[in-house]
Protein backbone atom coordinates (compact mmCIF):
# COMPACT_ATOMS: atom_id res chain seq x y z
CA UNK A 1 0.00 0.00 0.00
CA UNK A 2 1.40 3.14 -1.16
CA UNK A 3 0.96 6.87 1.09
CA UNK A 4 -0.83 9.38 -1.20
CA UNK A 5 -1.68 13.12 -0.25
CA UNK A 6 -4.96 14.39 -2.30
CA UNK A 7 -4.52 17.10 -5.11
CA UNK A 8 -6.48 19.32 -2.50
CA UNK A 9 -3.42 18.91 0.28
CA UNK A 10 -1.00 19.75 -1.78
CA UNK A 11 -3.26 22.92 -3.58
CA UNK A 12 -2.52 24.07 0.34
CA UNK A 13 1.23 23.61 -0.11
CA UNK A 14 1.79 26.91 -1.57
CA UNK A 15 1.34 30.25 0.10
CA UNK A 16 -0.80 31.96 -3.17
CA UNK A 17 -3.52 29.10 -2.63
CA UNK A 18 -5.60 28.70 1.03
CA UNK A 19 -3.16 29.57 3.58
CA UNK A 20 -3.66 33.40 3.46
CA UNK A 21 -6.43 34.07 5.28
CA UNK A 22 -7.61 34.51 8.61
CA UNK A 23 -7.36 31.93 11.32
CA UNK A 24 -8.16 32.01 15.17
CA UNK A 25 -6.30 29.75 17.40
CA UNK A 26 -8.27 27.25 19.43
CA UNK A 27 -5.95 24.48 20.12
CA UNK A 28 -2.42 23.21 21.05
CA UNK A 29 -1.56 19.73 21.46
CA UNK A 30 1.83 18.59 22.72
CA UNK A 31 3.99 15.92 24.31
CA UNK A 32 6.98 15.97 26.18
CA UNK A 33 8.53 12.43 26.83
CA UNK A 34 5.32 10.73 28.72
CA UNK A 35 3.91 14.00 29.46
CA UNK A 36 1.24 15.65 27.19
CA UNK A 37 -1.49 17.57 26.88
CA UNK A 38 -4.03 20.22 25.24
CA UNK A 39 -4.05 24.23 25.74
CA UNK A 40 -6.90 26.02 24.61
CA UNK A 41 -7.34 29.54 25.02
CA UNK A 42 -9.71 31.34 27.52
CA UNK A 43 -13.20 31.26 27.07
CA UNK A 44 -13.52 35.23 26.31
CA UNK A 45 -9.94 35.49 24.09
CA UNK A 46 -10.04 35.65 20.61
CA UNK A 47 -6.51 35.16 18.51
CA UNK A 48 -6.15 35.55 14.98
CA UNK A 49 -3.43 34.89 12.81
CA UNK A 50 -3.64 36.46 9.37
CA UNK A 51 -1.41 35.06 6.72
CA UNK A 52 -1.30 37.30 3.65
CA UNK A 53 -0.41 36.14 0.46
CA UNK A 54 2.46 38.58 0.02
CA UNK A 55 4.10 36.51 3.44
CA UNK A 56 3.06 39.09 5.88
CA UNK A 57 1.15 37.97 9.03
CA UNK A 58 -0.52 39.60 11.70
CA UNK A 59 -1.67 38.71 14.65
CA UNK A 60 -5.04 40.27 16.40
CA UNK A 61 -7.78 40.04 18.96
CA UNK A 62 -7.76 40.11 22.39
CA UNK A 63 -3.79 39.89 23.19
CA UNK A 64 -2.65 41.91 19.92
CA UNK A 65 1.26 41.11 19.07
CA UNK A 66 3.40 42.91 16.22
CA UNK A 67 3.24 41.58 12.89
CA UNK A 68 5.74 40.57 10.75
CA UNK A 69 7.20 38.26 7.60
CA UNK A 70 6.92 34.63 7.53
CA UNK A 71 8.52 32.00 4.94
CA UNK A 72 7.34 29.42 3.22
CA UNK A 73 9.00 26.50 1.51
CA UNK A 74 8.65 23.12 0.42
CA UNK A 75 10.40 19.94 0.74
CA UNK A 76 10.60 16.36 -0.65
CA UNK A 77 11.96 13.92 1.61
CA UNK A 78 9.96 10.76 1.12
CA UNK A 79 11.91 7.13 0.16
CA UNK A 80 13.70 7.16 -3.37
CA UNK A 81 11.00 7.16 -5.81
CA UNK A 82 7.91 8.00 -3.98
CA UNK A 83 7.45 11.81 -3.28
CA UNK A 84 5.91 13.13 -0.61
CA UNK A 85 5.98 16.99 -0.25
CA UNK A 86 5.87 18.97 2.62
CA UNK A 87 5.26 22.17 3.60
CA UNK A 88 6.56 24.27 5.94
CA UNK A 89 6.31 28.10 7.29
CA UNK A 90 8.86 29.56 9.05
CA UNK A 91 7.73 33.18 11.74
CA UNK A 92 10.21 36.22 11.54
CA UNK A 93 9.53 35.65 15.48
CA UNK A 94 7.83 34.00 18.31
CA UNK A 95 4.24 34.87 18.42
CA UNK A 96 2.19 34.33 21.87
CA UNK A 97 -1.34 32.77 21.09
CA UNK A 98 -2.38 33.25 24.81
CA UNK A 99 -2.89 30.66 27.54
CA UNK A 100 1.00 30.06 27.83
CA UNK A 101 0.88 28.45 24.14
CA UNK A 102 3.59 30.19 21.50
CA UNK A 103 4.43 29.55 18.29
CA UNK A 104 7.93 29.13 18.54
CA UNK A 105 10.54 30.57 16.27
CA UNK A 106 11.15 27.25 14.19
CA UNK A 107 10.10 25.65 11.45
CA UNK A 108 6.46 24.44 11.37
CA UNK A 109 4.92 21.82 9.06
CA UNK A 110 1.91 23.29 7.67
CA UNK A 111 -1.42 21.50 6.12
CA UNK A 112 -5.02 22.46 6.03
CA UNK A 113 -8.24 20.43 6.13
CA UNK A 114 -11.42 21.28 5.55
CA UNK A 115 -11.39 24.85 7.18
CA UNK A 116 -8.80 23.83 9.98
CA UNK A 117 -5.38 24.71 9.69
CA UNK A 118 -2.51 22.90 11.25
CA UNK A 119 0.75 23.87 12.28
CA UNK A 120 2.87 21.15 13.77
CA UNK A 121 6.92 21.32 15.41
CA UNK A 122 8.98 18.64 14.51
CA UNK A 123 8.27 15.73 16.58
CA UNK A 124 11.13 14.19 17.96
CA UNK A 125 10.69 11.30 20.38
CA UNK A 126 11.81 13.79 23.35
CA UNK A 127 8.49 15.68 22.44
CA UNK A 128 6.36 18.30 19.63
CA UNK A 129 3.34 20.16 19.71
CA UNK A 130 0.61 20.67 16.72
CA UNK A 131 -1.37 24.07 16.84
CA UNK A 132 -4.56 24.28 15.58
CA UNK A 133 -6.82 27.13 13.97
CA UNK A 134 -10.05 27.50 12.17
CA UNK A 135 -10.55 29.38 9.58
CA UNK A 136 -12.12 33.02 10.69
CA UNK A 137 -14.02 35.61 8.56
Amino acid sequence: MGCHKSDDTLRHSHPLFTGPGNWRWVQENWFFLQNGGVITPDPDSLTILKLNPDLTYSVGGSQPAPSGYYKSDTTNEGNPGIPVIDSFYTFDRTITLGAGAALPLQRLRHWISGDTLYLQTMITPAGGSTYIFARYN
